[in-house]
């Protein structure tokens, strides 16, 4: 094994991995595939659902932030909409490793077809 600033390979195994951030990714001789502690390096992005206590009504945001962290800067009071219908609780969240993605999914959520699946997701968490 050969090392060179903090990156191996290893040709037994046929695979490479850099040992600061803990990825491996193995080639399809060996036939595993690995990522090992990717999240600490790749930003999230999470589109989530926060709904209210007080009326029912859901709130569907984006962010690169914790969605519990985002819940609680809410329920502080950084908006509007989250002053006049806090307390909200989290109650559904999807990650995404793009931005774009993400966003397109926060708008899908808000418009036509994505407000009627929206509105079931919550019923079937809200049986549950």
């Amino acid at each position: 094994m050969e090392r060179h600033l903090g990156y191996s390979w290893n040709l037994a195994a046929w695979g490479w991995y850099n040992t600061k951030y803990g990825v491996y990714l193995s080639f399809p001789q060996s036939g595993v595939s690995l990522w090992l502690r990717l999240r600490a390096w790749i930003k999230m992005f999470y589109v989530y659902f926060a709904e209210s206590d007080k009326n029912g009504k859901v709130y569907v945001g984006m962010t690169a932030k914790d969605p519990a962290n985002r819940l609680r800067e809410h329920n502080e009071g950084t908006n509007a909409w989250s002053r006049s219908n806090s307390p909200l609780r989290l109650i559904y969240y999807e990650k995404y490793y793009c931005k774009k993605d993400a966003a397109e999914r926060e708008k899908f959520f808000k418009m036509g077809m994505g407000k009627k699946i929206k509105k079931a997701i919550v019923e079937v968490i809200n049986k549950s």
